[in-house]
């Protein structure tokens, strides 16, 4: 009996440390991080079914890539995930990149992810979207280096085909790291082209704002180059 409590108190022990093997019932499971990944993984469609995907950065803010609305009265679109649905009051396009901030109103907010950094060349990542507003999907690959047009845009291998626009790129910890807002072919390889979260979030600090009736602007129709809101900020 003493030496059955010994070996009980070393595996509880060992459990605790994480040193038992994956396959010990009860003990060293762990969530799938694509699993997790898909949970943040937002649809953004419109009436007639267009659009692309989308993740939570802040309490009722959504970040895709710009030209999923630009041009476009972002009202018309909903941000969907599972049987949840928001509504989009307005679009602002953030200056100098494809990338989008929607305000929704609905209750609760979109879940926001945990948040990481870029970037080490060979990194493995995985991206999750709703290619052509179609169900979620996970695939895997490696950061391949930095984009040529943008000097904060990265490539990976990691497929994202097409209607990917706006889908949440993660790394091996499940953290949100970049957006997809292209993909490229040469040479006979295809890339996804990445913007990086930390770049958001930093051009979130420039002045930015929206076109009329609520549709993503490039700087027409205002004097300092920037739409102005229309549409009153959700707390």
């Amino acid at each position: 009996m003493k030496e059955a409590g010994i070996i009980l108190v070393l595996i509880l022990t060992m459990g605790a440390v994480g040193l038992l093997p994956q396959w010990w019932p009860g003990f060293g499971t762990t969530v799938d991080p694509a699993d997790d990944a898909m949970s943040y993984t937002l649809l953004v469609v419109d009436e007639w079914g267009h659009g692309g995907s989308g993740v939570a950065i802040g309490r009722y803010h959504v970040l895709t890539a710009g030209h999923v609305v630009e041009g476009r009265d972002a009202r018309n679109y909903k941000v969907q995930l599972g049987d949840q649905e928001w509504d989009i009051l307005f679009a602002r396009q953030l200056k100098g990149m494809d990338a989008a901030i929607l305000t929704v109103q609905g209750t609760p907010p979109p879940p926001v992810p945990p948040m990481g950094t870029i970037f080490e060349q060979g990194e493995p990542v995985l991206v999750t979207g709703h290619p052509w507003c179609g169900p979620v999907q996970v695939t895997h690959g490696l950061l391949s280096g930095k984009g040529r047009h943008h000097p904060s845009e990265w490539l990976t291998d990691a497929d994202a085909a097409p209607g990917s626009s706006g889908c949440p790129v993660w790394n091996a910890d499940g953290e949100l790291i970049a957006i997809v807002v292209a993909g490229t072919t040469g040479r006979g390889a295809t890339f996804t082209v990445i913007l990086p979260i930390s770049e958001v979030l930093s051009g979130m600090e420039e002045p930015w704002g929206v076109g009329a009736e609520g549709t993503v602007g490039r700087g027409r129709g205002s004097r300092d180059g920037l739409y102005r809101p229309r549409y009153p900020t959700v707390p």
